[in-house]
């Protein structure tokens, strides 16, 4: 399973590709302008006899041939900035063989619908690794953080109110990876040190730090 991020486009592509999304179950990607851009067809054309906006248009988009079934799509910055709309894949590439609306975009991807997810990226659901992943890179990149990807589509999907009485979701976050780590430290030094062990253990802890 794979997560991957889109940029939006330019700007009067913004609308449409939302559109898309929301009305119609459908991602798409640019760099489709002309007729002969069909990825599925380039694949099986040798490179001696692609013309350069053929050879242009596979360079930035073949990765669309490595979408599967399950894998996510996020789209930054749409319907408009700041804002990104996450879906999970359905159907893999396919070509819109007729021109649109804005003659662009008909690189496309089948979403399921009710996988649809809307946000913030800066809001406090969204785990400070997918917020910082979803600044606008390049044409597309990949998100390998899964588990905080999802952890962060759970909070939204569920309202999860997030604590921040220290003022910050850094630290809320940070809290939830350090208190399983300090649980098992404490189940350990229980185990080894017991008694007046323990405070001599402390008593250690304070001096080397003192050192320091």
């Amino acid at each position: 399973m794979s997560i991957y991020v889109f940029n939006k486009g330019d700007d009067k592509s913004v609308d449409f590709v939302y559109r898309s999304l929301k009305n119609d179950g459908m991602s798409r990607f640019g760099w489709s302008w002309f007729d002969k851009a069909n990825l599925a067809e380039l694949k099986e054309k040798p490179w001696a006899e692609m013309t350069e906006d053929e050879i242009l248009v596979w360079s930035k988009t073949k990765f669309l041939l490595n979408i599967k079934e399950n894998d996510w799509v996020v789209h930054i910055n749409v319907p408009y900035w700041g804002k990104c709309v996450a879906a999970q894949v359905s159907g893999t590439y396919f070509f819109e063989e007729n021109d649109n609306e804005i003659s662009d975009f008909r690189h496309c991807l089948i979403i399921n619908p009710n996988s649809i997810v809307e946000f913030d990226r800066n809001a406090d659901e969204v785990h400070p690794l997918i917020s910082r992943r979803l600044k606008l890179q390049s044409r597309y990149w990949q998100i390998y953080a899964e588990k905080e990807f999802f952890e962060t589509l759970e909070n939204l999907k569920n309202g999860t109110k997030i604590d921040k009485t220290s003022n910050s979701k850094e630290v809320h976050y940070l809290k939830e990876e350090i208190i399983p780590i300090f649980s098992e430290i404490t189940r350990k030094v229980h185990k080894t040190h017991i008694g007046k062990n323990l405070e001599n253990l402390v008593c250690e802890i304070f001096i080397t730090n003192t050192k320091v």
